[in-house]
């Protein structure tokens, strides 16, 4: 048995935690990264892959998605986005879809405030946010988000929130 699972041959590997970038092999062992370095013998390794040309990176955190949509987190996952905020949900179509996909993906979301939908107007009292968060943040929600243009509120309300 070779001592690595999987070796990457000659990406470009981007990792800014860990100051790299450059032309590198990457080589997997038990499902993690083992060893990045220059040169790593192919003979130590089950299967190879030359990626030349490729880059591989750690994964993408995204902090502005809206996955309400179909496959939307399929589509991130795709994309390398192990970790992603959707600014907007609506709350039950976030959950929804995260239930559905079945996406190893790392996800939280922001609810809207939308006025005459989850908030009563254009012009809420203080005790209405209140409730309406505590309630959001009880179903899942990290937070509250304002859609502005889209669906203002009066100013006096967007102070208050």
């Amino acid at each position: 048995m070779a001592q690595y699972e999987l070796l990457l041959k000659n990406a470009r590997v981007a990792d800014y935690l860990s100051d790299i970038d450059g032309i590198y092999d990457v080589a997997v062992s038990g499902g993690a990264i083992a060893l990045v370095e220059e040169g790593i013998d192919p003979g130590l390794a089950d299967r190879v892959i030359d990626l030349a040309g490729m880059t591989v990176i750690p994964g993408i955190v995204d902090l502005h998605v809206h996955t309400s949509t179909p496959n939307g987190f399929r589509m991130l996952a795709r994309a390398g986005v192990t970790t992603a905020l959707d600014c907007g949900g609506p709350l039950d179509d976030f959950l929804k879809e995260l239930k559905s996909q079945r996406v190893a993906i790392n996800a939280a979301v922001i609810q809207q405030v939308k006025p005459g939908e989850t908030v009563s107007s254009d012009d809420p009292p203080l005790s209405e946010f209140k409730d309406v968060l505590a309630k959001w943040i009880g179903e899942g929600a990290l937070g509250l988000k304002i859609l502005g243009g889209h669906y203002p509120m009066t100013p006096e309300a967007t102070a208050r929130v």
